[in-house]
């Protein structure tokens, strides 16, 4: 691992050692090699943007040292004709030029790619930044939705407005386009109507226990998510098909003693993005509420029945007593 850093670090070293053995080697063994600065400083050139500035001097100093070696009289090291000499001074004016150069425009090039991604990240940061603050503006508004409808909801003593109420609250808090709620009746959960992006449905749907994702909740009493309606084994595929639905979440509503009375369904999130556990954490908040109004609404029923019994029972007292009363005057 370490000699793999070290060859990455100094690479371009090793390629530009690698290219003067070579001109060497073609040199003596098989053709002269008529102007090999071109190619050794290009060597140099690219051990100093490939590794910097340090590697370029190394790189420089090798084919330095070489081009002196190379210039040199046959037999004579270091010693050269005036032609040669005015080129080993070219070489030695250019070969620093041209690293101090490069060098250069490499420190910048690294100082633009590290701008490039630092700005980059910040981007990143600040689009993350965005999306948590769109999801806690989401969160609390759905909170300010869930502690109205607690209100409204347990306002209303009809129960029909109830499940109304309930799936337009569930709407809003889910992003859902449609939904419905449906009541236990003779031990199956019965729906009549569906709200459909704000136009309401009459519906005729009955689920025993079992059948369909409402029966599944009427087993286990617990919160169903799909986000995979087409292909889920518990959705009624005919249902499916007529409210065109592909995801969904379905929320029992229990009962103080735990009893399943009922449940909702809401379908097809907006953007097509899928239902959550936060999804089913508001809702099951909901549903406790909605559970009060209905006990709430079934015993204002009553009342209002015993009411109506009574009067009825006091109207025929009454009538009784009349009647008597005459018939003793007739008497």
């Amino acid at each position: 691992m370490h000699n793999y850093f070290f060859l990455k670090e100094h690479g371009g070293v090793f390629i530009t050692i690698i290219i003067v053995a070579l001109i060497e080697l073609v040199n003596t063994r098989f053709f002269p090699v008529p102007n090999p600065p071109v190619i050794y400083l290009v060597a140099v050139v690219y051990a100093t943007f490939k590794n910097g500035m340090r590697s370029g001097v190394i790189s420089g100093l090798i084919t330095y040292i070489y081009a002196a070696y190379f210039l040199s009289e046959p037999g004579q090291f270091f010693q050269y004709t005036p032609e040669r000499l005015k080129r080993l001074l070219i070489i030695t004016l250019a070969t620093p030029s041209m690293v101090l150069m490069v060098g250069t425009l490499k420190k910048r090039a690294d100082r633009a790619y590290i701008f490039l991604i630092e700005n980059e990240l910040l981007k990143a940061k600040m689009e993350e930044q965005k999306k948590s603050e769109a999801i806690i503006c989401r969160r609390n508004e759905q909170l300010l939705i869930l502690s109205e409808s607690s209100q409204k909801i347990n306002d209303v003593l009809e129960i029909r407005s109830i499940l109304r109420y309930l799936v337009e609250y569930a709407i809003r808090i889910t992003g859902a386009e449609s939904g419905a709620a449906g009541l236990m009746k003779n031990g199956r959960i019965i729906f009549d109507e569906y709200n459909n992006k704000g136009s309401l449905i009459e519906l005729n749907y009955s689920f025993e226990a079992g059948y369909g994702v409402p029966g599944h909740v009427m087993l286990t009493k617990t919160t169903y998510i799909s986000n995979d309606a087409e292909n889920d084994p518990h959705v009624v595929p005919e249902i499916q098909k007529e409210l065109n639905f592909h995801n969904l979440i379905n929320t029992p509503i229990l009962s103080s003693k735990g009893e399943i009375i009922g449940c909702f369904e809401m379908h097809n999130k907006k953007d097509n993005l899928p239902f959550d556990e936060i999804d089913a954490e508001l809702l099951t908040g909901l549903a406790a509420s909605t559970a009060i109004a209905i006990d709430n609404a079934r015993l204002y029923e009553e009342s209002i029945h015993h009411s109506a019994k009574l009067e009825d029972l006091i109207r025929e007292r009454t009538k009784e007593l009349q009647e008597s009363e005459l018939a003793l005057i007739n008497l």
